[in-house]
């Protein structure tokens, strides 16, 4: 029987890891696939261990160069000796989680598109599967990649340069892989483009991607100076996508110097594409007729290597004191700036701060180590709750909010462009003496401001700014919302917001247990002791009027639902997209405690935030109401929603 699925492995010198990459072929739940592997002109046992492969599984087909041809035309071979309509390139030092090609064979077929290709790609140490390195998530989750994609300085991982499915129908249509260059991946992927082929990301499929074993084929070609040649002989390929100043510019390029970057130099152009350039794709184009200088190859570890680099350090030091200095003239301004205003906020009881910390210090140190919750945090935001933790029990002080971690992670200092967009829009809204006064700063915590006109920090523009837009697209006002729940609450600044805005309002916090501390801390001296209501222990309940603040733990969370009652409101301003996915699926679970509306923001995903973008698959209980990019920051969304 013909089989569905062709995976080909093309393998040179692979001896210490090929059976490890074959045995993943056989945990991907395929029924009909077959696994073409084709040697390079090995000159280790590589040719040994394929035929004991062969020997012990018959999917297993083998074939031979009798010298080494490269990467590209060893593909190529394994793909014209392919029996399969579907092919899958597995190198033969990486690895398959189980069942990625199972969920990019369906996801292939149901967008009957030309490839699929993975979401994550998981870097492992070695020979330590377990010993991850760092994870390349996919902003594209569910998306076509488009070939602007490769040229934006916005997006760091791009999928469609990995090992990905396609169809051999787009295969042979846009040519196959290059044998004229080191880069066949990349230069794989833009012709794939350019024929006009698509190329989706599959969702939660993934790729263990061996590193620090061996010398990759791609730092071969970096160490030998090559890099700048195989990105020209890629762009080159496809000359008649760039506008005329590009294709000088790359056609004038110095690729000898490998302390320079042509790829990253394009991505820093303005406008580099033609206009209307994607009608050109699936067409045929004559070969460019330049003459270039001959390819100058400087290996990094040379004399004249060694030169380079010197040089360009020293050139980057010299770059790096002048940025130094202009940061250091940039902060001198704003905390000069921050200190006049400061004359000018409300002002706290320095003393009731000391009361409350001591009070709060104590009581964390009694229960935080019956706080399970490990289960619901992302490991970036576990590493910056330690380092809080450490702050909090050790050095905890009145001007709290610069400490660097709480001020990265809890405060935003907004510059002029991005505040005064926020500022219009909450101008619009309320009179300007109505929103100094809930914007008008306390001097608890000390924190950076930035405007004179309403004694105010960048963070409280922005958090208003949140409320503002969401009534704003929701046509709901402040009196609409009696009881709030906020997933995520730094260190209690919305809810001292909307108290202003609604002081009758029941406003509960889920947060991790030092946050939820700190939260009381913050908020008790400003609204008063009684105002606050830690939700704990076997007696937990939420109280009416006060703000509840819940310490997150596996106990509270399972009985929560039954405590909250009705909701109005929920709220997440991208804590919700920076936890894990059992954070985001207990949320999901208790259908956002049925709250009648959801104010969300969340942004695209990362290597620190895997699960970012999933906040957008809400329950089919809500309609979404809003959900578009936010106007001051890229790659950023609100997502406001209403109960059906």
């Amino acid at each position: 029987m013909k089989p569905e699925l062709s995976i080909i492995i093309p393998c040179y010198n692979c001896s210490d890891t090929l059976k490890e990459s074959v045995s993943s072929c056989f945990v991907q739940g395929l029924d009909n696939f077959e696994i073409v592997m084709v040697d390079d002109g090995s000159t280790d046992n590589t040719k040994e261990i394929m035929q004991k492969l062969a020997d012990e599984h018959k999917e297993i087909r083998l074939f031979y160069h009798n010298k080494n041809k490269g990467g590209g035309a060893t593909r190529n071979t394994a793909v014209e000796k392919s029996e399969g309509e579907i092919i899958f390139c597995l190198d033969s030092d990486d690895l398959l989680p189980q069942g990625s090609l199972l969920k990019m064979l369906a996801f292939i077929k149901e967008k009957k598109c030309d490839g699929a290709t993975i979401h994550r790609s998981i870097k492992f140490n070695g020979k330590d599967i377990n010993d991850i390195n760092h994870v390349d998530v996919s902003p594209f989750i569910d998306k076509r990649i488009s070939l602007s994609a490769l040229l934006s300085k916005d997006v760091s991982f791009i999928p469609a340069y990995v090992n990905f499915m396609y169809t051999k129908s787009a295969f042979n249509k846009m040519g196959g892989y290059p044998i004229s260059h080191g880069y066949d991946t990349q230069g794989f992927a833009w012709r794939f483009l350019c024929a006009g082929l698509s190329v989706y990301v599959c969702p939660n499929a993934e790729y263990l991607h061996r590193v620090n074993f061996k010398e990759s084929y791609f730092l071969r070609e970096y160490n030998n100076g090559k890099m700048n040649y195989n990105w020209r002989d890629i762009f080159l390929e496809h000359y008649y996508i760039f506008n005329k100043e590009t294709l000088d510019f790359i056609c004038r390029f110095d690729c000898s110097d490998f302390t320079r970057n042509l790829l990253e130099e394009i991505k820093d152009r303005p406008n580099v594409l033609k206009i209307n350039y994607e009608e050109t794709f699936g067409m045929v184009h004559k070969p460019l007729n330049i003459n270039l200088p001959k390819n100058i190859y400087i290996p990094r570890n040379s004399l004249k290597g060694f030169y380079l680099r010197i040089k360009y350090r020293l050139k980057k030091k010299v770059v790096l004191s002048i940025q130094k200095i202009n940061k250091i003239v940039a902060k001198i301004y704003r905390y000069s700036y921050s200190s006049i205003i400061f004359l000018f906020v409300r002002c706290v009881n320095k003393k009731d701060f000391v009361k409350a910390y001591f009070e709060m210090r104590k009581k964390y140190l009694d229960n935080k180590d019956g706080y399970d919750f490990s289960d619901f945090v992302s490991p970036e935001w576990y590493k910056i709750m330690l380092g809080i933790e450490e702050f909090f029990i050790n050095n905890f002080t009145f001007s709290f909010l610069r400490h660097s971690l709480i001020k990265r992670t809890m405060f935003m200092y907004t510059f002029d462009k991005w505040k005064n967009l926020q500022k219009n829009l909450i101008s619009e809204y309320f009179s300007k003496e109505k929103a100094k006064d809930i914007l008008r700063e306390y001097n608890i915590g000390k924190p950076l401001l930035n405007d004179a006109e309403y004694i105010t920090s960048g963070n409280n523009i922005h958090h208003l700014y949140h409320f503002v837009k969401f009534f704003k697209e929701t046509k709901t006002n402040e009196k609409d919302f009696d009881t709030i729940i906020e997933v995520g609450g730094g260190y209690g600044n919305m809810a001292k917001i909307y108290k202003a805005l609604n002081n009758k309002v029941t406003y509960t916090i889920i947060d991790l247990p030092v946050f939820s501390y700190i939260q009381a801390i913050y908020l008790s001296v400003i609204f008063g002791a009684k105002s606050i209501n830690i939700v704990d222990g076997e007696q937990a309940c939420i109280k009416d009027g006060l703000i509840n603040l819940v310490p997150l733990n596996k106990n509270i969370l399972g009985k929560l639902n039954t405590l909250v009652g009705s909701v109005d409101l929920f709220i997440s301003t991208w804590a919700l997209s920076e936890s894990n996915e059992a954070m985001q699926n207990y949320i999901k679970d208790v259908n956002y405690f049925d709250a009648k509306y959801l104010l969300l923001a969340y942004q695209e995903s990362s290597s620190d935030f895997h699960f970012a973008e999933d906040v957008q698959n809400i329950t089919e209980r809500y309609t979404k109401v809003f959900d578009e990019e936010t106007e001051y920051i890229e790659n950023n969304y609100y997502l406001f929603c209403k109960r059906n």
